[in-house]
């Protein structure tokens, strides 16, 4: 009898919970992290979008500014943004690298160098192709702001050349002035 006892608790534990329970508890999982990784692509995507529009908006409010007062020859950015105080708190959350040449902004780099007819161009491109953002942008106080898409990741990090619209010349969109 005590045999006979231990050998059914043994096949009910065995048959325990029905196939079609694990089959649903599975399903329920997958589905769970399939929801968790496309919700983590659309908020990375997000994020890349809302750095371009930062970058866009930066080079605008900068841009109005250079219009108006472009800097003398030799100045960095850091020194001119420095001399407006409202422009300067107006793009917080920053990092100046090299000795103020390029700023670090909502993961892009801002830097500019004056055109051979002696307008301003700032660039802004992504820290990181892959992670902060995708396009890189120019203002141009003579053409307004433009947008390359950089789908192949050209223009990334701070190793890298600011954008030069003379560079792919009809990859380059004009988004206004």
């Amino acid at each position: 009898m005590v045999g006979t006892r231990i050998s059914t608790q043994a096949s009910t534990a065995r048959e325990g919970i029905p196939p079609g329970r694990i089959l649903s508890g599975i399903t329920v999982l997958g589905v769970g992290a399939l929801v968790v990784l496309v919700s983590l692509s659309l908020f990375r995507d997000l994020a890349e979008r809302e750095n371009e529009r930062d970058a866009v908006q930066a080079l605008l409010v900068i841009g109005r500014e250079l219009r108006a007062a472009p800097p003398e020859p030799g100045v960095t950015l850091r020194e001119w943004l420095v001399e407006r105080p409202q422009l300067h708190r107006q793009l917080n959350d920053r990092r100046w690298l090299d000795d103020g040449d390029r700023l670090l902004r909502h993961g892009y780099l801002f830097e500019w160098t004056r055109a051979e007819a002696g307008s301003m161009v700032l660039g802004a491109w992504p820290w990181d192709r892959h992670k902060t953002g995708r396009a890189a942008f120019l203002f141009e106080t003579s053409n307004g702001v433009w947008k390359h898409a950089n789908e192949q990741g050209g223009w990334s990090g701070p190793d890298c050349a600011m954008p030069q619209r003379r560079a792919a010349a009809e990859a380059w969109q004009r988004l206004g002035r």
